[in-house]
Order: structure tokens, then sequence, then C-alpha cells
């Protein structure tokens, strides 16, 4: 697994992970719903599992499971105003082709 993040997003994520009173040193990718325009992605803290992917950024371990990697492949992981944004490198194919049709 590749994380294509920069620096801003890392200094932003271990401030995050210095102010949590457990020690958690992961960044966790995962599926956060789906929608027409395919999966939307969340980012938690949580521990490596045994059924995880890893990439480590200059001691940020982000994590995913090994079986949405698969399907997704590698992440862009970056701040942006308001939050952050998480999306595959590689654009998924939609299931839908307009909006405008609705998604019944």
């Amino acid at each position: 697994m590749f994380i294509e993040t920069n620096e801003a997003t890392i200094q932003a994520m271990k401030a995050v992970i210095e102010s949590q009173p457990e020690d958690i040193n992961s960044v966790r990718i995962f599926i956060a719903g789906n929608g027409c325009s395919g999966p939307t992605f969340g980012l938690t803290l949580d521990k490596e599992g045994v059924a995880d992917v890893v990439d480590t950024s200059q001691d940020i371990q982000f994590v995913m499971a090994k079986d949405i990697h698969e399907q997704v492949g590698d992440m862009i992981v970056e701040i942006v105003k308001g939050g952050y944004l998480v999306k595959p490198k590689v654009a998924m194919v939609s299931a839908c082709n307009s909006c405008s049709a609705g998604c019944g």
C-alpha cells in the first residue's frame, strides 16, 4: 500500500495523535459509506490489525484492511479546509453515469 500525502497533513495528524490519551500511532483509512459516485472514505485512529496493509510516512502509520485495498488501491490523504481529503489515487468507476437521472 502507498499513501500520497504532504508535510502539512503529516504535521496535522501528528498533533491529533499526540493529543490522544492512548498510545496509538496508526491512522486507519476505511470506507465510510457508498453513494452514486462510489465509496466515501474516512480516517480514524486505530491499531494495526492482522488483516491490514501498512504504509508509514514520517512516523505516521497508515493502515487499511487488505480486502479494501485490493478494491481501491493506493490512496491520497491531504488536509484541506474543513477536514481531510481521502480518495483513491486512481479514480474508481461509478455505477451511476449521471446524478440527474437519479440513483433509484
